[in-house]
């Protein structure tokens, strides 16, 4: 059996077969750093997941990346050096994830948007 936090409650947790979370692997556990057992402030939404687009070009795209953010219990957005608004397209896009575009901060430079992360991992749709 595991402690979990959910929604501000810590909850025990079993399988079907009577397991722990842990023992199944499924679970997610609270992350902490710095001194043992103090929470790390930067963790942000979901266990420490923020998700950062660098220059994006379109706004709709930043509409569909908060609505799939949403879609995976995702709050923290941050946009790097924009070449679009997140205007209506973006709203449009979104979807139900309206208070993720409005949270989002922006950042002039990747390196400011990700300095309080520990790992950073990046993807493109560039092919060359």
């Amino acid at each position: 059996m595991e402690t979990l936090e959910k929604g501000g409650k810590n909850v025990e947790r079993k399988n079907k077969r009577g397991k722990g979370a842990a023992e199944t692997g499924k679970a997610t556990r609270k992350r902490s750093g710095g001194k043992a057992g103090a929470p790390n402030k930067n963790l942000g939404s979901a266990g420490g997941n923020i998700v950062v687009l660098a220059g994006p070009e379109y706004d709709m795209n930043v509409g569909m990346v908060a609505r799939v953010m949403k879609n995976f219990g995702l709050t923290e957005l941050r946009v790097v050096a924009p070449a679009c608004g997140m205007g209506k397209d973006a709203v449009k896009y979104s979807k139900h994830a309206k208070e993720i575009l409005h949270n989002a901060k922006k950042y002039g430079e990747l390196r400011e948007a990700v300095e309080d992360c520990d790992v950073a991992v990046g993807f493109t749709g560039i092919l060359k």
